[in-house]
């Protein structure tokens, strides 16, 4: 494996953001070509830009946690000290930062001098996960009806709910589907529930990706998204944040038959 490629989160979003801003001017066959081109190289050099800057730790810790998010790494499975320097090449110490990493996102556990063990996610824990995602979410939509600028609030969401209806069928959605609560998050003025919500969400999103290899739901989780930005920017608070709830406790029944 060539780690100098390795294109990391930052990058990711980095990309997301010129797909949402160039691709609009995008009119025929030939812009789209160039298109394309533009989009390979700025990804590229950003990529390379980050590497470069980037702790070896972070940067394994980075794609071993892409790796279990996107299914290339399953629950329960072991991870090895070891294998993972031959791996990527490099020395122990970088790879202990990394699965400590993983370990404070809640990602393995059980680690030893040998390595760690990727979590095992059965129902119960999904339940709880679910559960601190949803109490997060809701209390969020409430501290923004309270402290945020809601004409700003407003603005974003729409431009979020745009794009990711342009990105249901590809890679971006799911960055979409987090920013999609997270702009609540980063306008309710409590650092602290962004924070946690991103270690939840994260858990959320592997059982998602999971679900959605046999049962693509995503069409009916942005309806629900739209009508949660419907309520709330109506002005109808305690009806978005019980809309909020549904999206959650749909998502659990929708979970509990997978996991059945």
């Amino acid at each position: 494996m060539n780690f100098e490629r390795i294109i990391n989160k930052n990058s990711k979003i980095f990309f997301c953001n010129f797909y949402l801003y160039i691709k609009p001017i995008v009119f025929n066959i030939k812009d789209m070509l160039l298109y394309e081109i533009l989009k390979i190289a700025m990804l590229d050099w950003w990529s390379t830009m980050e590497l470069n800057k980037t702790p070896l730790g972070e940067q394994i810790y980075k794609q071993i946690k892409k790796d279990i998010i996107e299914c290339n790494l399953e629950f329960g499975e072991k991870l090895i000290n070891r294998s993972l320097q031959n791996k990527y090449g490099v020395s122990s110490t970088p790879i202990r930062d990394a699965i400590n990493h993983l370990y404070l996102d809640g990602l393995v556990d059980n680690i030893t001098n040998s390595g760690a063990q990727i979590i095992s996610f059965d129902l119960q824990f999904m339940l709880e996960v679910n559960e601190m995602a949803s109490m997060l979410c809701c209390a969020s939509v409430d501290f923004c009806s309270q402290r945020a600028d809601n004409t700003a609030l407003c603005k974003q969401l729409e431009e979020v709910l745009r794009v990711q209806q342009e990105s249901i069928g590809d890679e971006f959605y799911y960055e979409y589907d987090y920013l999609f609560h997270k702009t609540f998050f980063d306008h309710c003025q409590n650092t602290q529930f962004a924070k946690n919500f991103a270690r939840y969400h994260t858990l959320m999103e592997m059982m998602a990706r999971r679900f959605h290899s046999f049962h693509d739901n995503k069409h009916n989780s942005l309806a629900q998204h739209k009508q949660i930005f419907k309520l709330y920017c109506d002005g109808a608070i305690e009806d978005a944040i019980e809309q909020t709830r549904s999206h959650y406790f749909d998502a659990t029944k929708q979970f509990c038959r997978y996991m059945q």
